[in-house]
């Protein structure tokens, strides 16, 4: 079959691959070498640990050379824990062209995802009293645990009695900061709480509170300067 019209979006099946997982050497994969997606040190301590409690159950895809197509962090997380095989099905009918672009596909499609709030907390929350230790295998912290189930909570006794049809005057904000800028914003935070300024009278959430009065002081400072 000419290559060219492989995986061509006006075919009316999926392309095929012959998929035949086989263990193969850490050391004999290679990463390639336009790859663009990072893995920091904790992300790979991460992957580590989920392939300890779990095993390699993903295996890497790669090209007949051992060029790596998809599967960089699972690879490098396998050399840092000291594994001499990880299982590989080794691609041999895509092109140069179209390796390249599933590497970068691999990763972009994953960043498309999204999460069902409901659903998660469920999970964090049966996992977390089932077997605590299960979510550091799953990529989360104590401390991430905790503030997402913090951030999912909803207090409706602190909501105002509305009738029927009455829009609520609240809105939730979601941001995603770097652990960094999180311990700057919670002392910003808890320094604004302890002056008294997590208090309002069309507000009881202290966190919101404190955060407007921060922003409150920003721009007003700034319209003053």
């Amino acid at each position: 079959m000419d290559k060219s019209t492989l995986g061509n979006q006006d075919t009316p099946h999926p392309r095929q691959h012959p998929l035949e997982v086989r263990q193969v050497p850490t050391a004999w994969l290679k990463p390639y070498d336009g790859n663009a997606k990072l893995h920091p040190p904790e992300q790979v301590e991460r992957l580590a640990a989920s392939i300890k409690r779990f095993g390699f159950t993903n295996p890497v895809l790669a090209q007949p050379d051992g060029t790596l197509i998809a599967g960089h962090g699972r690879h490098i997380a396998a050399m840092h824990i000291g594994l001499k095989e990880i299982p590989c099905i080794v691609i041999d009918d895509m092109t140069p062209e179209e390796a390249r672009a599933y590497c970068l596909a691999d990763n972009r499609l994953s960043d498309l995802g999204s999460w069902d709030k409901d659903l998660l907390e469920s999970e964090l929350i049966d996992i977390k009293e089932e077997d605590p230790s299960l979510l550091a295998a799953a990529g989360y912290t104590d401390d991430e645990v905790e503030k997402l189930l913090a951030s999912f909570e909803v207090d409706e006794a602190k909501l105002p009695d509305l009738d029927d049809g009455d829009k609520v005057p609240f809105q939730q904000r979601t941001f995603t900061m770097h652990n960094d800028q999180v311990e700057i914003v919670d002392a910003a935070i808890d320094d604004a709480k302890a002056k008294g300024l997590g208090l309002s009278a069309i507000n009881e959430n202290g966190n919101g509170n404190a955060i407007f009065a921060i922003c409150r002081h920003f721009i007003d400072t700034k319209n003053e300067g």
